[in-house]
């Protein structure tokens, strides 16, 4: 046994001695006061320390009986209580035990589900470029399909790191004031061909505003949610970017989101009607940009109405100013 079992030992054993000390005091005085026989003090001595060790060391044997059951086995369960305080304790251990299972149990399913999404993603990417490699053999001059090929691979690994990052034990979130204009302008240079290939019209109104937030993370959300925009609007129509009363909304024409898919547009997997007619279509986009928005302070709204789908950031008034 360790040193901290024999100090326990003794103070589990304090309240005893005290106890017998103070009744043997006790007796010293009446023995003083009654002019007992002086024998009489020696003998209730003798017998009485011999009964306080027998008890000590039989008291000793069981605690180390059942400190040995209880570290040889699972005796958690088994554990007889003899005291409130035990109960108590065995309580509040069973407890916390149950909350650290669950805790493990809820991180087993987050790891293999981050395996998961990294498997589809993985999937994608080879895809994509087995399709660059299949048109490099052939010496395929289409330009245009193997920029999209490289697009939808960086499209997919920008998604699986941004995945990775958001879920990792600790965020580099950097808040600063951020020009809204800059920021879209940035975005939409960086989307150019996916525009340029549907004929896609961006249009901006009201973007002179700073914004407190991060940088980078509002970035993808907001490419995010335009890179949505580009894959459903029709061709040859306007992508409305405006800025009104606090909030950042992102219009464009095309197919409605069905009215039985709005409610579940922001879980994870979810592609929806629409979505399943697009193969980049991973129902993460939307999820990441939910729970980004939840962890920078940015409430997210959808709607769609008359083959117009819009979403919309709306920021607390103390992340703004002109």
């Amino acid at each position: 046994m360790t040193k901290k079992f024999w100090l326990f030992y003794v103070k589990s054993q304090l309240p005893l001695i005290i106890f017998y000390v103070l009744i043997f005091s006790l007796l010293l005085i009446m023995n003083y006061a009654y002019k007992l026989p002086n024998y009489f003090i020696g003998d209730v001595f003798r017998y009485s320390i011999s009964g306080l060790l027998i008890w000590f060391i039989v008291k000793l044997l069981f605690d180390l009986n059942r400190t040995h059951q209880f570290i040889k086995n699972d005796y958690l369960e088994k554990y007889q209580i003899n005291t409130p305080i035990e109960n108590v304790m065995l309580t509040k251990i069973k407890q916390q035990k149950l909350e650290l299972e669950n805790k493990l149990n809820s991180k087993d399913l987050e790891q293999k589900d981050r395996i998961n999404q990294m498997d589809l993603s993985a999937h994608e990417i080879k895809n994509d470029l087995t399709s660059l490699q299949i048109n490099l053999e052939n010496k395929n001059q289409d330009n245009n399909e193997m920029l999209d090929a490289v697009n939808d691979a960086n499209y997919q690994l920008d998604m699986l790191l941004n995945y990775e990052k958001l879920f990792s034990i600790s965020n580099d979130f950097k808040f600063e004031w951020i020009h809204l204009d800059d920021l879209v302008e940035k975005v939409l240079k960086n989307m150019s061909m996916q525009f340029i290939n549907k004929q896609l019209i961006p249009e901006l109104s009201n973007l002179h505003i700073f914004v407190l937030s991060d940088k980078k993370w509002l970035n993808f959300c907001i490419e995010q949610l335009l890179s949505n925009a580009t894959k459903y609007a029709y061709d040859g129509t306007k992508i409305q970017i405006i800025f009104s009363d606090g909030s950042l909304t992102i219009v464009n024409s095309g197919n409605p989101i069905e009215p039985s898919d709005m409610p579940r547009i922001f879980e994870k997997g979810f592609t929806g009607s629409n979505g399943h007619n697009n193969r980049l279509s991973t129902g993460l986009g939307l999820f990441l940009v939910k729970n980004i928005c939840n962890k920078i302070n940015i409430n997210i709204e959808a709607n769609s109405y008359n083959n117009q789908n819009e979403f919309t950031f709306i920021f607390q008034k103390s992340m703004l100013k002109k």
